[in-house]
């Protein structure tokens, strides 16, 4: 027994054994083929004291230079690398968007983010069916909705529980999803359409 327990510790000392512990898997935002371009462009989230209005205006900033804005997020052992995609009005349709809140997930009426998985699913597989959800999988975007005044700190805990999320639907289907993800306030929903005029005799 007493072997036993120093052949284990020998392990864990042995190079082997530590680079096992220390090894970081990295994950990549919407996918790994996004990041073979020379124009990305790193904002750090880690021991700043931005808020969120300054680094959404980051991103529109470095979109704007025609480069790719990226965070690089630790979570334990893993390293999320997030491209923030461009708002852009006209490239995006309003039902495309799966818009989460602080605490809920607005998609035709408000859900609680405890429902997160499920909701993200029915958006991924929607296929049109559903006019408040996606056209296609292909097409499905995250709008992440915070105020202006939250921390990076903040910003960093919420992608990493929506890419949590999203990792087990990902998984599940061979890994063949694109997280795509944009910065916005909350309170910037296009309007409802008026309700019909009452016809008047």
């Amino acid at each position: 027994m007493r072997r036993f327990f120093i052949l284990f510790f020998l392990f864990q000392l042995s190079p082997s054994g530590f680079s096992q512990a220390a090894i970081n898997d990295t994950i990549f935002y919407p996918n790994k083929s996004w990041y073979n371009s020379n124009r990305l462009k790193k904002i750090s989230l880690t021991d700043t004291e931005l808020k969120f209005k300054e680094i959404k205006r980051l991103v529109d900033e470095i979109h704007q230079e025609d480069s790719l804005p990226y965070f690089e997020i630790r979570d334990k052992k893993l390293i999320r690398k997030v491209i923030p995609l461009r708002y852009d009005w006209g490239l995006f349709k309003e039902r495309n968007f799966l818009n989460i809140t602080e605490d809920s997930i607005i998609i035709g009426k408000n859900y609680s983010i405890a429902k997160l998985y499920d909701q993200l699913h029915e958006h991924y597989f929607n296929n049109g069916k559903i006019p408040n959800h996606s056209q296609s999988t292909r097409k499905a975007t995250i709008k992440i909705l915070i105020d202006s005044s939250r921390t990076a700190s903040y910003l960093e805990k919420h992608i990493i529980r929506i890419s949590g999320e999203f990792d087990k639907l990902n998984h599940k289907h061979s890994d063949s999803l694109q997280l795509k993800l944009i910065l916005d306030y909350p309170n910037r929903f296009p309007p409802p359409p008026p309700p019909p005029k009452e016809i008047q005799h």
